[in-house]
Order: structure tokens, then C-alpha cells, then sequence
């Protein structure tokens, strides 16, 4: 299967109700033996707004651990850099002062993850975009101080639609006058605009805790950032694994297809997950950079499948595509799938014949949709 194209590898290391999130506070941890050759360990949190499990496959009960505790740590010093909630993160410190002389001083995680964000803004004109968070904070979806617009005119009159632009967001690398090995990095962002990973830093952990797992010679694990999932090498089993994907209308944990894959990243995004309802309209998170509102999209959910070997980014790369392609509606969709044939998908899509799954040609001999699943 032909995945994807290449991009640099990672930096350095290269309303969710309030009881779900104290009942996961704590890390669980749990070890298996599997079939007297195999250990496993998994562990699980609350992290970057989600839930994150990952299962790591071997033979060193040690190097495991050590493995594992180095993720967790990576994810939490990620959060603690993209977080919009977190008022010492870089995110914040760009949103307020967005107009700083010069620029803000970053991090190379936050340049590398805002330098891939404009690329695929620029490839998806627009239906993926960093610059909608002053929209998401305006909705408040999926936090505890969600509105709904009174009026069809409301967004249009809070003047919020006006900072929406991911071309006016400026990157740039200066070198130390003492030291021309040390790369300085900048970012500023347009006037009144606020900047909001969150379509595409979850994928970013992934990319950077496969590539920390690697290093650390694991060669068989399961990454779950908030349903952005990689694939390291094989099952313990010494096959393909085999994991599904969630049907939009079920409970969590129920598939409508399963795929068989090694070494890939799978990226979904769907209405189902964050949303609230009112007066019977449902109004989810996933926010069209075009309108400011909910996406109007025939689209229940996308997946996007994409080879992940430890040199690439593929995860956030998949993450913001799940999301524009999202936007975009199926027949849009569509379109931009067929010029662009390093990207796999399924798509389930709500059309006047009832639902259709879409899937390109890369994956129709490794996806397996279940009999009568929208029946």
C-alpha cells in the first residue's frame, strides 16, 4: 500500500464530563504475560483533553517500563507547549499578544508542528486551519461554557470570522551571532488572531512518542492519543495487527470495518465525539474555517490511513487532513483524495440513498466493512 510522502521528524525527543476525567487522573498501569514469550504493558491516562492508552510489546519487563515512562512524560511536556487552556504555554503566550514586535520566541516543536498546520491549511484551502481559536473558544464545545448562537448572524456579528487566516501567520529561523549551530525560532500571528492546535498536536504527540518508543528498540506497540492510533511494527503475534473502525452511530468500541496494518498511523474524525444539542439541532466541534460555524458536511466520519516508519510526521499530517477532509463533504472530498494519492481513506457518508462507505484504492484489499453495519 502506498502511504504517504515525508516530513521532518520530531523535535527533540522526537463538554468531557468532570467524573471521567478524575476517574482517569490516575495512570493505570497493567502488565500481561502473553503466551510465556511476551510481555505487555499498557498504560493509561487523561491527557491533551483525551483519553491515552498505550500497549507496548517485548521481552525486558525493565526496558518496558522505562519505554513507557518516557512517552507519558513526552506527552505531558507536549501539552504543556501547544495547550491553549494552559496560560504559560507557548500557544497561550502567541494568543495574548499576537501583535509582539518581532515575533515570539518558540520552541522547535511548536515551529515544526505550526510549519506543517500552514502546509496543510495551504493544501486544503483552508478547510484545516490553526487560526480558528478564537471560533472555538467563542462555541466553547465540549467545555463547560458551550454557547449557541441566538441568532444565524451571530458569529458574522461578533467580527470573530475576521481573524480567521492561516496565511497571515509568520514563521521564521534566525542563528545565534555566537553560535551559528544554535537555530533561534520566531512566530507571530495576525492581528486579534488566536492560534488552535487541536487538529493537528494529538497526531504530533503520536509521531513523537512512536519515534521515542523506536529509539528505545520497541518493536511491537499500540499508540492511542484520542483515537489518533500508530502502529509500530507487528502484533505480538507476529501478524498484521487488526484494529476497526468506530461506527458514527454507535457506542464507543463498536466497528463498522476493521483494516490489517503494520507500521501506520489511523486518524479519524466524526460528529459523534464532542457536540451539543438544542431545541434538536446538533452542533458539533468541528468547526468550518469558511463560516465559523459547525461543518455543514454529509460526512459522518473520515479516516485517514497512512504509513508511519519513525521518519515522518504522518500522524499530525493525518490528524489535520481528518479534519479538512471532514469539512470538505464527500464530494469535495473526493476530489481532493483523487489528486492526492500518498493520502488512504474511508469515508462514511449520510447521502439520499442512505449511507455510503467510500475507500480509495490503496486500502480496498485491506479494509474489511461488516456485513448489513448500517442496516
Amino acid at each position: 500500500m502506498n502511504f504517504s510522502k515525508k516530513h521532518e521528524s520530531c523535535g527533540r525527543r522526537c463538554c468531557i464530563a468532570v467524573c471521567a476525567i478524575l476517574a482517569f487522573a490516575l495512570v493505570v498501569l497493567v502488565y500481561t504475560i502473553i503466551s510465556g514469550r511476551f510481555t505487555l504493558l499498557e498504560r493509561e491516562t487523561f491527557a491533551m483533553g483525551t483519553f491515552v492508552k498505550i500497549s507496548v510489546y517485548g521481552r525486558g519487563k525493565a526496558s518496558l517500563e522505562t519505554a513507557i515512562e518516557e512517552a507519558f512524560e513526552e506527552i505531558s511536556r507536549l501539552e504543556d507547549i501547544f495547550s491553549v487552556n494552559i496560560a504559560g504555554s507557548e500557544i497561550s503566550r502567541i494568543n495574548s499578544d499576537h501583535g509582539k514586535l518581532g515575533g515570539h520566541s518558540v520552541s522547535r516543536e511548536t515551529y515544526e508542528l505550526l510549519e506543517l498546520a500552514l502546509i496543510e491549511a495551504k493544501a486544503t484551502s483552508g478547510a484545516f486551519d490553526p487560526t480558528v481559536g478564537a471560533l472555538v473558544r467563542f462555541w466553547g464545545i465540549g467545555t463547560p461554557n458551550v454557547r449557541i448562537p441566538s441568532e444565524e448572524n451571530d458569529i458574522d456579528a461578533s467580527g470573530l470570522l475576521g481573524t480567521v487566516g492561516w496565511n497571515r501567520v509568520r514563521l521564521k529561523q534566525t542563528r545565534d551571532a555566537l553560535d551559528q549551530e544554535q537555530v533561534h525560532y520566531w512566530v507571530s500571528a495576525g492581528e486579534g488572531q488566536k492560534l488552535d492546535l487541536g487538529a493537528i498536536a494529538k497526531g504530533y504527540a503520536a509521531d513523537c512518542v512512536a519515534a521515542i518508543l523506536r529509539a528505545r528498540g520497541v518493536k511491537s506497540a499500540l499508540i492511542d492519543i484520542g483515537g489518533n492510533i500508530v502502529a509500530i511494527g507487528s502484533s505480538p503475534k507476529n501478524r498484521e495487527w487488526r484494529l476497526g473502525f468506530q461506527h458514527p452511530f454507535l457506542p464507543r468500541g463498536d466497528y463498522f470495518a476493521h483494516i490489517a496494518v503494520t507500521d501506520a498511523t489511523i486518524v479519524t474524525s466524526g460528529a459523534y465525539e464532542r457536540f451539543v444539542e438544542k431545541d434538536g439541532i446538533r452542533y458539533h466541534h468541528i468547526l468550518d474555517p469558511a463560516t465559523g460555524r459547525p461543518a455543514s458536511t454529509d460526512l459522518e466520519s473520515v479516516s485517514i490511513v497512512m504509513e508511519h516508519t519513525g521518519t515522518d510526521l504522518n500522524s499530525a499530517r493525518s490528524d489535520a487532513l481528518s479534519t479538512a477532509i471532514f469539512v470538505m463533504g464527500y464530494e469535495r472530498a473526493v476530489g481532493f483524495l483523487g489528486e492526492h494519492g500518498e493520502v488512504q481513506a474511508v469515508l462514511v457518508a449520510r447521502q439520499k440513498d442512505g449511507i455510503t462507505v467510500y475507500m480509495t484504492d490503496g486500502l480496498r484489499q485491506r479494509v474489511t466493512v461488516l456485513k448489513d453495519a448500517f442496516l
